[in-house]
């Protein structure tokens, strides 16, 4: 029976060609779309590794003036005392590159013959436990790390298992191989390990990170632009108002911006969902336009099979095989579509053309459209069948 369809399907291979290629291209087409879905599902769902209720930014830059060490880090300090002093404020905090916003510092350099690669932020020493971050092993920065001959850092979970997997790192230096010009570095030493911290969203995949601690006593001629509010949960948006007032009138050199962590978490998640969902009306209509396609050539393929039909009814064959055969053909001639698509996408993993491709996603959107165009195919198939069903003896006879 299957080599009988395989020669049906040759003997049409003119029209059947062309459902092939229509085939294909909508695979791909709903490859791309269910992949970057899993992709961005498997992302909103892993944790974000740190809590926005409650939390304001506010951005701040000098009015005409460069930052100057002495005078600004002074200003800045007061600026934090006197925000503490306010009963709104739960916690201030200090936040070099603040979330969801693609405010990103990367490092990469060699240890021990190992290159590395990390995102880096500055926090000062309360900031993990007020933005809510889960501490692995370890500790936290704290007071003894003051004065010390070594920079303190916290690494993510991802950085200890992708560049050092097994090891205990707690303790361990990851200054950059010396050279003359890193002679004078100081060591870099980890005292914590932390599970996360996603600092650009929900739709940003986990990366090898490192925080580093901010003592604003001590000059490092590092610039800080950035404080970070918590507030007490009954504060409303009516207070930016008086805020501003305070800030203005405590450094009236420098100019305020007052933002909000889950209005700026929304405005990042939009950024990713809109184009998504653009890009699956664009595929939709795609898709209905292939289906509209399949329906119509099925409809001509079966009205011209009518002798074919009713011979094979006037020999026995049922109706619910002669619907069976119409839908295994369709399916035959999707999955020979599919193949072609899979050749060619295939190679984007083996190629290692986009890097976020992994075999797990390839496969997971490959097994998602492979299931939509063959329900897809059943769908277009299932009337016109049910159509050539109808077709009796006496019309193949009047045909001959």
């Amino acid at each position: 029976m299957l080599m009988h369809m395989f020669k049906i399907i040759w003997n049409r291979k003119k029209s059947n060609s062309l459902i092939i290629a229509e085939i294909a291209i909508a695979f791909i087409v709903v490859f791309s779309i269910a992949t970057l879905g899993i992709r961005n599902y498997n992302l909103y769902v892993e944790p974000l590794g740190f809590e926005y209720q409650n939390m304001w930014n506010v951005s701040f830059y000098d009015v005409g003036d460069k930052w100057q060490d002495e005078r600004d880090q002074q200003q800045l300090r007061q600026l934090i005392n006197l925000l503490k002093q306010q009963p709104e404020i739960e916690k201030v905090q200090l936040l070099e590159n603040p979330t969801f916003r693609n405010w990103l510092r990367k490092t990469s350099y060699e240890i021990d013959g190992k290159s590395i690669r990390f995102i880096r932020n500055q926090m000062d020493d309360d900031a993990p436990l007020t933005f809510g971050m889960k501490l692995l092993n370890g500790r936290w920065f704290g007071p003894q790390d003051k004065g010390q001959n070594y920079d303190p850092v916290i690494v993510n979970r991802q950085f200890a298992e992708e560049f050092f997997p097994g090891e205990d790192l707690i303790g361990r230096s990851i200054t950059r191989n010396e050279t003359e010009e890193d002679a004078s570095l100081k060591e870099q030493r980890i005292v914590g390990i932390f599970e996360n911290f996603r600092q650009q969203g929900e739709f940003y995949k986990r990366t090898p990170y490192v925080i580093y601690r901010y003592d604003i006593t001590e000059p490092k001629g590092s610039e800080i632009h950035n404080i970070e509010l918590k507030m007490i949960s009954s504060t409303t948006k009516a207070y930016e108002e008086k805020l501003q007032k305070i800030l203005k009138n405590a450094a009236p050199n420098w100019d305020f911006k007052v933002s909000y962590w889950k209005d700026i978490r929304q405005i990042s998640l939009q950024e990713t969902i809109i184009p998504s969902i653009g890009l699956a009306i664009i595929g939709t209509f795609l898709i209905i336009m292939v289906a509209m396609g399949l329906f119509g050539v099925l409809w001509q393929n079966v009205s011209s099979r009518t002798q074919e039909i009713g011979l094979r009814r006037a020999l026995g064959a049922t109706a619910k095989s002669i619907h069976i055969q119409i839908i295994s053909e369709l399916l035959i001639v999707t999955m020979l579509g599919i193949t072609i698509a899979l050749i060619l996408l295939i190679q984007l993993p083996i190629l290692g053309v986009f890097q976020e491709l992994t075999w797990v996603l390839f496969w997971s959107g490959q097994a998602v459209s492979i299931l939509f165009m063959l329900l897809l195919s059943v769908l277009c198939a299932y009337y016109p069948g049910k159509l050539a069903t109808a077709f009796s003896p006496a019309e193949a006879l009047h045909y001959e």
